[in-house]
């Protein structure tokens, strides 16, 4: 059998090229980001290139036009000429009363509920009620939330507060994710608070049939985990028919990241796909009945009009995320190359999918579902072009059905493998086993099934039950089946983050692979060469950046109301000072979202040290990931013990991991560094009860140069040190004691330190008041340069031994 792809010369592919150089360079301008902003050039050269080869000038002034629409459609999207009762100028101003109306679906994030409200007025107290546009962020300090949902208009009284990043070098940017999304804000609200003003019943058709989508969907959720007696088989099953993520934990996402199957867990084109196929076989069986659309082929084409109404269907009740979206024009694209006659023209129909996704919501380029989709489908359409000659391999019935699956299979691995180790510094190496078991298991029955089971549950719960109890020990048998997988030595790996230069050279040596097997082995020399010398370039900036560096780098990171500071010796040796994180019921993970990708960024995977003030939440619960997923060669930490989960936790992972555990005892004795020295100053006289006064105190020092951290220590304990050591205390800087708090920083202890520069890492107005102002007047009456982590961002501390030099990532 001969697989029939037409050969690759479609003129789209150059169109969505210029198009996604249009919104580089649009997006590169606003956000002045130069590294995007030359990517953006290098590939406009190449449309010049593509005009002087191929002679087509009116072709070149439509490519030419397509950059300059991208262009104009990012900046509308990440900076649009708003009104003046835009939302954007009443962001942290005083509490009003907010009326808006519910446009998504709610999602659990730990224990709130949030959805996007598109504001309609505002009232601050005293003046008069004021017409306003926009959309927030609403969350919801509940999970129980039945009362609101899509469509109803709403009323609560809320501080308007502008999106907050953390500020750190090459950290993920919440707020620019956000505005690409035309959100502009957030609000917080008890349900007891909001009252609804105009229900979805009184609004129109459309409103009211997606509220009881909502309504369906949620109610089945509900039902599927009741119903399953293993909660991971249930969370799985809800995220597969509905969408509904929230309830999966960690634990899972990562042991099928670790697989590489977690595309299976997130609606994508994948699921879509099998909507597709399932249905329009169903609908082309049905149509078939009738001979004479049969013989005039147009039970094809029925079919593929009939299949696009239930994968709208599907896309729309779990959840119509932009992914979701995304997923959907992508499907339906090449559905309607189907229903053209146009479906050997794959690539085609990948760029004009592209082409209108890009063209609805231009911020798509820069989401990691769309780069990750089209790199997979590419690759797959690569790979399917490798076989079309392959006459004597198709053949064989089994091998016509088997192959083309591997080639999927291998192909979205391979296409998405540099870019997944860009964004979730993972790397699968047996994903081809894993997806040729979960993909047909669950793909090919459990989601079909699962269907099954959401329709009879609009009739009779019993039945659903039934099918339920059917799909759960499917599901589970995919889950040993990966714990399987994983446990075997080196079948996963965590790496440091590829940079986009490093992602390019990998792409560059996938693509010089095709080009061999395709026998076209000069260009594909040309680019394998290229992709070498990229890589030994990279190879050697790291190797000079890390082992014959001569400097000392001290980043003190933006980490909200905590401390996290990342000392970097000269000559490779690596030190995190705490680790911040969250107390209460904050699920948000310091450690796993902020400072393990920051490291990563540093291509630092081993830790020489890790130093624990105190086992107190805003020092320590981002520890436990680091444990987990870094080589770390010691635990320094003080006596104290905790019986909070996130203290048992670290100590697990510590003794897992046979981390030795370091306590510093009273005979002050350094250690070494390479050429830096970390001095500990003896614990306390006496235990106190305020555990903030057992925080260890230690003193950097390189040379001339050097840095104390002080932890939470507060007045009592100042005043012991500072009358036992003097002037041993005295340093170049200081990370200020408790967050700038005036309970410590007191005037004795600060002219026994008499730093030149002081840095307070503490959050955005936070609920403390830190720093207080007479901690700010001491400081400047010493002289010293007062630098804040939550005015500033993360601050980087360079010094020679002599001289040190600080600079922030905000520039303040």
């Amino acid at each position: 059998m001969k697989l029939s792809i037409k050969p690759f010369n479609p003129p789209l592919v150059p169109v969505i090229l210029s198009l996604i150089i249009g919104i580089l360079a649009g997006d590169s301008i606003v956000f002045c980001a130069l590294p995007v902003m030359t990517s953006g050039i290098a590939l406009f050269f190449w449309v010049i290139y593509l005009k002087c080869i191929k002679k087509k000038r009116i072709y070149f002034w439509v490519l030419l036009l397509f950059a300059v629409i991208g262009y104009l459609l990012i900046v509308h999207k990440v900076n649009p000429k708003s009104p003046v009762n835009h939302i954007r100028y009443f962001v942290d101003s005083e509490p009003c009363l907010i009326t808006a109306k519910i446009i998504s679906f709610s999602k659990t994030l730990g224990f709130k509920k949030r959805m996007v409200i598109a504001l309609e007025s505002i009232r601050q107290e005293g003046s008069k009620t004021v017409k306003v546009t926009g959309k927030l962020n609403l969350s919801i300090y509940s999970t129980d939330v039945t009362l609101f949902g899509y469509g109803d208009i709403i009323q609560f009284s809320s501080k308007i507060r502008s999106i907050r990043n953390f500020n750190n070098p090459k950290g993920f940017d919440y707020e620019k994710y956000l505005l690409r999304q035309g959100i502009f804000g957030t609000v917080y609200a008890k349900p007891s608070d909001i009252e609804v003003v105009n229900s979805v019943k009184g609004q129109g058709f459309i409103s009211r049939f997606i509220r009881k989508i909502e309504r369906t969907r949620d109610g089945f959720s509900h039902f599927v985990l009741q119903k399953s007696e293993n909660q991971v088989a249930g969370n799985i099953l809800c995220a597969l028919i509905t969408g509904k993520k929230d309830y999966l934990s960690f634990e899972t996402r990562d042991l099928f990241s670790k697989a590489g199957a977690s595309h299976i867990l997130a609606i994508s084109g994948l699921h879509l796909s099998i909507v597709g196929v399932i249905f329009y076989a169903i609908f082309y069986w049905m149509w078939s009945l009738s001979m004479t659309l049969l013989i005039s082929a147009r039970a094809k084409k029925l079919a593929g009009l009939c299949t696009m109404i239930p994968m709208a269907a599907y896309a729309v009740f779990a959840g119509f995320s932009p992914s979701t979206q995304r997923a959907l024009v992508m499907a339906g694209i090449f559905m309607i190359s189907i229903i053209a006659e146009k479906e050997k023209d794959l690539l085609n129909s990948l760029a004009a999918s592209g082409i209108i996704i890009l063209g609805l919501d231009a911020g798509a380029l820069f989401s990691i579902s769309f780069q990750l989709s089209f790199s997979a489908v590419l690759f797959i359409i690569l790979g399917l072009d490798l076989i079309k000659n392959k006459e004597g391999l198709l053949k064989n019935k089994l091998m016509v059905k088997i192959v083309p699956a591997l080639i999927v299979t291998i192909g979205a691995g391979l296409g998405t493998m540099p870019l997944v180790a860009h964004y979730f510094n993972m790397v699968s190496f047996v994903q081809l086993f894993s997806n040729l078991i979960v993909i047909p298991v669950i793909g090919f029955i459990v989601l079909p099934l699962g269907f099954v089971s959401l329709c009879l549950f609009l009739f009779s719960n019993q039945l659903s039950g039934w099918v339920i109890d059917l799909l759960e020990p499917l599901i589970l048998f995919c889950i040993n089946a990966i714990q399987t997988l994983v446990s075997f030595p080196f079948s996963w790996a965590m790496v440091v983050t590829l940079n986009w230069i490093e992602v390019i050279t990998a792409y560059l040596f996938l693509f010089s692979i095709i080009l061999f097997i395709k026998r076209k082995p000069n260009k594909g020399l040309f680019l394998l060469v290229n992709a070498m010398i990229i890589a030994l370039i990279c190879v050697g900036i790291g190797v000079k950046q890390r082992f014959f560096n001569q400097l000392l780098h001290i980043s003190v990171l933006d980490v909200g109301q905590g401390n996290c500071a990342l000392i970097q010796a000269p000559y490779g040796k690596r030190i995190l000072v705490d680790a911040a994180g969250f107390s209460g019921k904050s699920t948000f993970d310091v450690g796993r979202y902020v400072i393990a990708p920051f490291l990563w960024q540093k291509k630092i995977k081993s830790l020489d040290a890790v130093i624990l003030s105190h086992p107190q939440a805003d020092h320590m619960n981002g520890l436990a990931f680091i444990f987990d997923n870094f080589k770390v060669k010691a635990f320094i930490k003080n006596k104290d013990i905790s019986s909070s989960k996130s203290y048992l936790r670290i100590m697990e992972a510590v003794n897992e991991k046979q981390v030795p555990v370091v306590i510093p005892a009273n005979d002050n004795k350094p250690r070494l560094f390479g050429d830096v020295i970390i001095k500990f100053f003896n614990s306390p006289e006496k235990y106190y009860d305020n555990i903030n006064e057992n925080s260890l105190v230690c003193k950097l020092v390189y040379k001339s140069f050097s840095m104390l951290f002080c932890g939470d220590i507060m007045e009592q304990r100042e005043k012991e040190l500072g009358r036992k050591y003097g002037t041993q205390l005295r340093s170049t800087i200081i990370l200020s004691p408790h967050h700038g708090s005036s309970t410590s920083n007191s005037k004795f202890f600060l002219e026994k330190v008499q730093p030149k520069s002081v840095i307070i890492s503490c959050g955005w107005h936070n609920r403390y008041r830190f720093p207080k102002l007479t901690v700010l007047d001491r400081y400047n009456k010493l002289n010293s340069g007062i630098i804040r982590t939550d005015l500033n961002g993360a601050v980087m501390i360079t010094s020679n031994g002599n001289t040190y030099n600080i600079i922030t990532h905000k520039g303040g």
